[in-house]
């Protein structure tokens, strides 16, 4: 119940019932993007104590685009992503 989604009728529909979503994680969205011919060029984050964090236990990913780091990030911080991946990618 802490999570916004759970107020609207529609939001707590796609959340809750949603019947053809899939839940993927980011090894799984990083060998799709692999596979597709895509480079992962970041995540769109309005949490600035969370891009700090992040910058601060990966300064070495300064373009924060190693998708490995961001995946044992999100294990540490498990609700970094509560609502879903929102990202940007390109064409290789």
């Amino acid at each position: 119940m802490t999570n916004r989604d759970f107020f609207s009728v529609s939001s707590c529909r796609d959340l809750i019932f949603h019947v053809r979503e899939l839940c993927f994680t980011l090894p799984e969205i990083e060998r799709m993007l692999q596979e597709l011919g895509l480079r992962f060029i970041g995540f769109e984050l309005e949490n600035l104590e969370a891009i700090a964090a992040y910058r601060l236990s990966y300064p070495d990913d300064e373009e924060m685009t190693d998708l490995g780091n961001w995946d044992r990030f999100e294990q540490e911080n498990p609700d970094l992503f509560i609502a879903m991946y929102m990202f940007w990618c390109q064409k290789t």
